[in-house]
């Protein structure tokens, strides 16, 4: 045993656990040594040596070995209560590990002694033993584990390596500590390690009675669960140490550290994990500073790195694919990448997509996105009614979040995408002011969203580098300052002429996609595409039309899921396939009865014709007049204006009207716009309205192909009016054939597709008598003494003065 000589010794790993020289260790799990060797062993004629294995729990313990281990004599065998065999071994010496091998289930290993290091006696030393005696009694005292035994031997010792070893088996050292005891051969520097070890216990013992003497103070009152947190917290206070959220916060340090946050912001989320290292993991406040952490993490910090803009030739081709028609709006899309790609700025520059639905007005921003290659975020405004939706709730209770732009930011993981502002019309209203649309100035004002503050983040982020997109049914509704900001572009309703190209081009291959169906399997020709858009789709847009093909296609899926021939698309199968039409096209030769004329109006989902009836009753000779269908005030004002004007006429000039003021003051007139369940306001009714009320008091019909806009005065003028073009796509989609607008629309009509034009008769007027002689009621113009003559359709009439 004493022999300084190599010798081969049976190696026995263990997991976790280290066997210092004077220390004993019971020895567990030797079942799979063979019963000779185990007998071997404890007659004494084989010696052992203890070593730590460093293998990981799924590796066999001897698969990787420390290369010191513990010579060890065995000190008692013993049966354990689980019937394996164990061996109590006390450890003699150091030993180094030279080499290894495995004989069958043996594994021996040649190892020598390490030998102890020269110590320097003196005064140092014996202080650094004294040092290490009183700090090992204070931990054993504590102990109640400790026998009395080692009282006295801790105190008797003066061996440096022996007091060194005695008090490692009692310190509570990690696996860690205990192997670097075991492969340190300086007794010395073994003494320094465990005298710091003992003076950390002592003081972490001192600091635990101190925090059960100020938790009890604290919460005299609470349960022990609550004392045991306090007590944690003002340990991981002290010591700089914690748990599992302890390393949470850490970890959000680094993510933090990593990221190119402002000044400002670093500060305040720094301040942030500070407080949350003083609060208790599971309160409501260290969710919310969590949170609010987490928020800044996710949100993009660093520097914008984008790819240059695409050449215009590939943008049109993109444009071009997606979208047919749109030539003006496709033009000014192109000069907007034009100047990105020249290098220029296009900071400031919000474009609006203007018009009614399903024109394609979501798809023309996500186009523009990809063209930029850049990610598209869509942000749904419809409905909002709070500003905290825009600028995010105040971190001042549980369920806060940033608002919209903000929550865009995070889904877009890049500074600079391009956002939709979809709906940006239907934001909550307050009396008649937008309140909710107001938070849109500062996001959407490129001098103040490059220092945008969200209530919820408290710190400003920079949005300069975003590019806006909004849409919107119309603009009417938009509050001034907000438009100020807005370069709206207007995308106007399809022909129907534009209507089949879409369903050829884009709806049908999507459906058929979509579904999985050949060309063949679905093939709609134009006439009955035409006669769906004609008889089932009078709309500005497509989405009906989508719908519509959407249902043919699942009938024929569904035919030929049952083995069935799908039917023939044809103009006569389709009351099979969609039902019953849902228009009927007006007889060319319909006529209106007296008091009846037809308006134009524009609407939040494109043009649309408005029917306006009249009624006159005998009265006892008072005038008296009925309003109904949900008029607003100006449409109530252009009443009162139109009968205001006719009264004036028929006193002055009776002859020209073909009625004269006592049949109009001797009248109750009732006029009712239907569907009265549809608010509806404006001025640009007012020439419908005296054409409807002239033709009742002079008992002439209007034609039925005529249709008619324009706001009046009470001088008889007639005054401009907005939405030109939609409204005579309108009445061309509604079979109308000659339509009077005000003279002041001339240059209007160069938007206004040239087969829309071809088909229809505009006549521009400046006055209303101009209008009545149009209208056909039989009367001659005052102030103009000459009409033009008649001319075919597409040709432009002017009252001449």
């Amino acid at each position: 045993m004493a022999t300084t000589e190599p010798q081969v010794l049976l190696l026995i790993p263990i997991r976790g656990e280290v066997l210092l020289p004077g220390q004993t260790l019971t020895l567990r799990g030797l079942g799979s040594l063979p019963a000779a060797t185990l007998a071997r062993v404890r007659a004494g004629t084989l010696s052992v040596c203890v070593v730590p294995s460093l293998s990981r729990e799924d590796e066999a313990p001897e698969l990787r070995l420390f290369e010191f281990g513990t010579q060890a004599e065995l000190a008692d065998a013993l049966r354990l209560p689980d019937g394996d065999d164990g061996l109590v071994v006390r450890g003699i010496r150091r030993v180094k590990i030279l080499s290894r091998k495995n004989r069958g289930r043996h594994v021996f290993g040649m190892v020598t002694p390490l030998p102890e290091a020269k110590l320097s006696a003196g005064k140092g030393l014996q202080a650094l033993v004294r040092s290490v005696q009183d700090a090992a009694l204070v931990v054993a005292r504590a102990n109640p584990n400790v026998s009395q035994e080692f009282h006295v031997r801790l105190k008797a010792l003066r061996d440096p390596s022996r007091l060194a070893d005695l008090v490692a088996a009692a310190a509570g050292l990690s696996f860690e500590e205990k192997i670097t005891l075991l492969s340190e051969r300086d007794a010395t520097r073994r003494l320094k390690l465990l005298l710091r070890a003992a003076l950390k216990e002592n003081e972490v013992q001192k600091l635990a009675a101190d925090v059960k003497s100020r938790a009890t103070l604290r919460l005299a009152d609470t349960d022990r669960r609550q004392l045991l947190e306090e007590q944690l917290r003002i340990l991981r206070k002290e010591l700089g140490e914690g748990e599992s959220e302890r390393d949470e916060i850490d970890r959000l340090y680094e993510e933090i550290d990593k990221l190119d946050l402002p000044p400002a912001v670093r500060d305040a989320v720094e301040r942030e994990l500070d407080r949350m290292e003083l609060m208790p993991a599971g309160s409501a406040e260290y969710m919310v500073s969590y949170t609010y952490v987490t928020w800044i993490r996710d949100l993009p910090w660093g520097p914008v790195n984008l790819p240059p803009p695409p050449p215009l030739a590939e943008a049109r081709r993109l444009l071009d694919r997606d979208h047919y028609a749109l030539v003006d709006v496709k033009e000014r899309i192109l000069e907007y990448l034009a100047v990105m790609r020249h290098g220029g700025r296009t900071r400031g520059e919000i474009l609006l997509f203007a018009g009614p639905p399903g024109v394609g007005k979501t798809s023309l921003a996500r186009s523009i996105a990809k063209a930029l290659g850049r990610p598209f975020v869509q942000v749904s405004l419809g409905g909002v009614k709070d500003e905290a939706e825009i600028r995010g709730h105040r971190r001042t209770y549980i369920g806060s979040m940033p608002g919209k732009l903000i929550q865009a930011m995070k889904d877009a993981r890049t500074r600079a995408p391009v956002i939709l502002l979809d709906e940006i019309d239907k934001i909550g209203l307050d009396q008649g002011r937008s309140v909710t649309a107001s938070a849109l100035l500062e996001v959407l004002d490129f001098e103040q969203n490059r220092h945008f503050v969200d209530h919820y983040l408290g710190v400003p982020y920079d949005l300069s580098d975003v590019i806006f997109i909004g849409t919107a049914n119309t603009t009417a509704t938009l509050p001034k300052p907000l438009l100020d900001r807005l370069e709206v572009i207007e995308l106007s309703s399809y022909t129907e002429a534009e209507k089949l190209e879409v369903a050829s081009r884009h709806l049908l291959p999507d459906i058929r996609r979509e579904m999985k169906l050949k060309a063949s399997d679905l093939n709609i020709t134009a006439k009955p595409l035409a006669a769906i858009i004609r008889q089932y789709t009078r709309e500005a847009g497509v989405r009906q039309l989508k719908r519509d093909l959407t249902t043919i296609a699942r009938k024929n899926i569904k035919a030929r899921v049952e083995g069935k021939k799908p039917e023939r698309v044809t103009v006569e199968a389709l009351p099979r396939l969609l039902g019953p039409p849902r228009f009927q096209e007006e007889p060319n030769d319909a006529q209106l009865i007296p008091g009846v004329a037809i308006g134009l109006a524009y609407t939040a989902v494109g043009g649309d014709i408005l029917y306006i009836e009249t009624m006159r009753t005998i009265s006892d000779g008072k005038h008296r007049l009925a309003l109904t269908g949900s008029l607003g005030k100006v449409m109530r004002e252009s009443v009162q204006a139109v009968l205001a004007w006719l009264t004036s006429m028929a006193e002055t000039r009776p002859e020209t009207l073909g009625f004269d003021a006592a049949r109009i003051n001797g009248s109750s007139i009732h006029v009712h716009f239907p569907d009265g369940a549809t608010p509806k306001d404006g001025p640009s009714a007012g020439l419908a309205i005296m054409c409807a009320i002239a033709g009742l008091l002079a008992n002439k019909p209007l034609s039925a192909k005529l249709a008619m806009t324009g706001e009046i005065t009470l001088r008889g003028q007639v005054l401009g009016i907005g939405g030109l073009k939609e409204k005579l796509l309108a009445a061309h989609r509604y079979g109308k054939k000659k339509v009077i607008i005000p003279a002041a629309n001339h240059a209007d009509l160069a938007t206004v597709p040239k087969e829309i034009l071809k088909d229809l008769e505009i006549v521009e007027v400046r006055t209303m008598d101009e209008a009545l002689a149009h209208a056909g009621l039989g009367m001659t113009p005052v102030l103009t003494p000459r009409l033009r003559a008649i001319v075919a359709p597409g040709a432009v009439q002017h009252g001449v003065h």
